[in-house]
């Protein structure tokens, strides 16, 4: 599976707005060959956010490009938003316990991560930051992009409310520098967000 996600900055008091326009824009993207779902991934305080589609191959996603530029309008002219950044991500790891559900809650890690160490990254992290999320109160889901050309690194695990989210940060801390050093990278950057709409094909427990 592969992914298209887009950052945008908006006025927060026009969040509902962006996400009222999310949710219309979704069954366009049903129609499109290889559409394997969606989600859009907000910050109510400081207007953050990130708009995500899932395609099942590559070649589904580039060929998708026009309707997630569309989608990306949309969305963005809705909510007075400005796109900040767009990135395309191998999903390398899908670990879901449950279906996904909105609202839930979202602690998403960014990273770069040295070329030659990314196996051993995504190794680390299905191996053992699995199995010790999936034992937390609340536990929904994880899933990691890869962009193996930048080695840019997003990981996300969801939750099904925020004091779930919060109440498994300790648990998940030194595994978090273990895979910094893992994947060399010089930091990692971790934002608290909620699921505001999503829907995906994949069933549950695919790893």
């Amino acid at each position: 599976m592969y992914t298209r996600a887009t950052a945008m900055k908006s006025d927060p008091a026009r969040i509902d707005l962006g996400i009222m326009k999310f949710k219309e824009v979704v069954p366009t993207l049903r129609q499109v060959p290889g559409y394997a779902g969606a989600a859009l991934l907000v910050n109510r305080d400081t207007g953050e956010g990130f708009g995500v589609t899932y395609w099942e191959t590559l070649a589904h996603m580039n060929a998708a490009e026009q309707a997630g530029m569309r989608a990306r309008q949309q969305t963005s002219e809705a909510a007075g938003a400005e796109v900040t950044d767009v990135d395309r991500f191998d999903m390398a790891l899908v670990d879901r316990a449950s279906d996904p559900s909105a609202p839930s809650f979202s602690r998403l890690n960014q990273l770069y991560g040295d070329l030659d160490r990314l196996d051993q990254g995504i190794a680390f992290l299905r191996d053992r930051v699995v199995p010790n999320l999936s034992k937390q109160k609340g536990y929904q889901s994880l899933l990691l992009g890869v962009n193996r050309m930048t080695g840019r690194i997003v990981v996300t695990s969801n939750w099904k409310t925020a004091e779930d989210r919060a109440a498994s940060e300790s648990a998940v801390a030194g595994q978090r520098q273990e895979a910094v050093r893992i994947l060399r990278a010089d930091e990692v950057e971790v934002m608290h967000l909620e699921v505001a709409v999503v829907e995906i094909k994949q069933p549950t427990r695919t790893r």
